[in-house]
């Protein structure tokens, strides 16, 4: 059956481990390698060879492009009634976070440094407080107690911004992010509707700004004002698969060894916060 497809995608690096190699029988078939997860967190592949066409991961120089989000304006600006996104919520920050040690990110750390400034109620395995994901009081929590969620990634990789982020926005939620580089930010998501630990010299200097949106409704509701100039749409990878098996002018493309590829020395880099780097100091 797969001999005779157009195209074979193998949807996670962790899944290619065939003993013997796999071996492409059909050169005119195209291969594909599909990943979500961030390199560190995914299996090698270093076996293959001249064997995969394209690649299909969250990283803008895969040839397709399958963000976790993607974010369009709109062609004018939409009037919405005004809503104060405060209102009724009495919590301040909330992580949902299970993988406490694997990580390079630091979250951990920043994290517990945060919580000496400001209450965050954790949930998970890393936290002290429980919410089944079976309880659907998990999911409407978020959007009516409290005012800022925790979008912070397990790996430092270059694009590698998750569904955490968007957690954030469809709970009408302020996401506070770490994990990508600052301008990676900054060209994905809307205009003053997050806040990035990297503009802060310490935890405690973000506290102090948490505690001044949670005081002041005004300067809280600011952040919500980018959906009245856009709002985030469905990327449709395989859409832009199929597009391309139908180019009949698309040169043809081989991948030497991809596994040097998804992890080259710039890909996942420490790219420490501000606060980790004045400890280092």
């Amino acid at each position: 059956m797969a001999s005779k497809a157009d195209a074979v995608v193998f949807g996670n690096p962790n899944q290619i481990r065939v003993h013997p190699p796999l071996q492409k029988t059909n050169r005119n078939q195209i291969w594909i390698l599909s990943a979500i997860e961030a390199p560190p967190n995914t299996g090698r592949h270093r076996n293959y060879h001249g064997l995969f066409n394209w690649t299909m991961t969250y990283r803008t120089d895969s040839i397709i492009v399958t963000p976790y989000f993607k974010y369009k304006t709109f062609t004018q600006v939409t009037s919405l009634p005004p809503k104060n996104f405060a209102e009724g919520r009495t919590k301040k920050v909330v992580w949902f976070v299970s993988n406490c040690n694997r990580v390079n990110s630091g979250r951990m750390a920043y994290a517990r440094e945060l919580q000496q400034y400001i209450p965050v109620d954790v949930y998970g395995r890393c936290g002290d407080r429980k919410c089944p994901k079976t309880n659907p009081r998990c999911k409407t929590m978020v959007k009516t107690d409290y005012k800022f969620y925790l979008a912070f990634e397990n790996n430092k990789c270059k694009n590698y911004m998750t569904e955490k982020i968007m957690t954030a926005y469809e709970n009408d939620v302020i996401p506070i992010v770490l994990g990508a580089a600052s301008w990676e930010y900054k060209n994905a998501l809307p205009s003053h509707s997050y806040i990035d630990v990297d503009d802060f010299e310490t935890p405690r200097d973000l506290a102090k700004y948490l505690q001044k949106l949670d005081e002041n409704d005004d300067l809280y509701n600011e952040y919500f004002l980018w959906k009245s100039y856009g709002d985030f749409v469905a990327s449709k990878p395989w859409c832009r698969v199929c597009s391309l098996l139908h180019e009949p002018a698309l040169p043809a493309i081989w991948y030497d060894d991809v596994d040097a590829w998804w992890r080259s020395k710039d890909t996942c880099i420490d790219r420490k916060t501000k606060w980790s780097s004045v400890l280092d100091k």
